[in-house]
């Protein structure tokens, strides 16, 4: 008797909307219970989502039946509702032999190959060694598959459309410090330790703009306060990063100058009249006064800092000071950082 239905989720969004899928659900028939409350099926968030599940049919009568399975995006938006037709016999249990396949793509209609199941069940697994013979890397193909059993009954043809791409990704990257020392000099270097065509660096789990080299050096706003970042860097064969291998996290705590600069914001920045500074309760006691000085050297505005409840806030005015790069200092008996500002008209 059939008890179980065993499937292969090969589930995406589409490029276009550059999301991860993040949950995915099935029912059974007209049994949708709505978005989110049916039985969920676990996975792995990804642009690309693949997932074997099992599907209890115990009460489910013999005959036709649809399983239908959707996915959500981190947008919390729910794709298109995808269908599949099956049949329930538990008359007549008989295990499933083989597989038959063949691909439909880049002009072509291939011939039609078989898989033949090592240890034939009444239920089997679209997971399989397939053949890709004849087929050309990066272009897309459609694969048409169904499965036939003892009796010689054939299933309905199942399809999956995808991009072959024939991946050989890169060793397992590590990181390591090339220049500098940790909590003691300002700058430091990280080094990818896998040589690779392309690189993506992160900052906790965030893609960082621009770091796509095979060192990265860490920048004063990689940190928030004194809270630790942690790094990763993905070393990959193609820009896309489809074929790729991502190093284990690599944790950095602050030195205190990099403490110091994260502890102070100046905004908007480049400014056309107004600047706002910010000064978090780390900094604000120890500053006296903020100052904007021109490149000559000149002040060309002072402010004092006068904490409330632990930070403090001060306004400058510049809809008098002509345009050019400023520096803004902040002055104490035991700090002294300074911070560049684009004035433009």
């Amino acid at each position: 008797m059939t008890k179980y239905l065993f499937l292969l989720l090969l589930c995406c969004f589409g490029r276009l909307a550059a999301q991860n899928v993040t949950q995915v659900e099935y029912f059974l028939d007209n049994n949708d219970r709505g978005f989110g409350r049916n039985t969920p099926v676990p996975v792995t968030a990804g642009a690309d989502v693949t997932a074997n599940f099992t599907v209890p049919l115990t009460g489910v009568a013999t005959g036709f039946h649809t399983l239908h399975i959707r996915a959500k995006n981190t947008n919390n938006k729910w794709g298109i509702t995808q269908s599949r037709v099956f049949f329930v016999d538990k008359n007549r249990p008989a295990n499933i032999t083989r597989l038959d396949y063949y691909y439909v793509g880049n002009g072509t209609t291939t011939a039609t190959f078989t898989y033949n199941i090592p240890s034939p069940s009444p239920s089997v697994s679209l997971v399989f060694p397939a053949s890709v013979q004849g087929l050309v890397a990066g272009q897309r193909y459609t694969l048409y598959v169904w499965a036939t059993n003892s009796l010689g009954e054939r299933s309905l043809v199942n399809t999956t459309a995808f991009t072959l791409n024939l991946c050989n990704p890169p060793a397992k990257p590590t990181i390591t410090i090339s220049s500098g020392v940790e909590g003691v000099t300002p700058d430091l270097t990280l080094t990818s330790s896998v040589q690779a065509p392309f690189y993506q660096w992160f900052r906790n789990g965030t893609a960082i703009a621009g770091a796509t080299a095979r060192s990265y050096t860490v920048q004063p706003g990689d940190f928030s306060g004194t809270a630790a970042t942690t790094f990763t860097v993905r070393a990959a064969t193609d820009v896309a990063g489809n074929c790729s291998a991502t190093s284990d996290a690599f944790t950095l705590t602050a030195n205190e100058d990099e403490k110091l600069q994260a502890a102070w914001q100046a905004y908007p920045n480049p400014t056309l009249d107004r600047l706002t500074v910010k000064l978090d309760a780390a900094l604000s006691s120890r500053v006296q006064s903020l100052t904007l000085y021109d490149l000559q050297g000149r002040r060309v505005d002072s402010r004092p800092v006068r904490p409330v409840r632990g930070s403090a806030t001060v306004e400058f005015d510049l809809r008098q000071t002509g345009s050019g790069l400023l520096l803004l200092r902040a002055e104490g008996e035991t700090v002294n950082l300074t911070k560049k500002i684009q004035k433009i008209q």
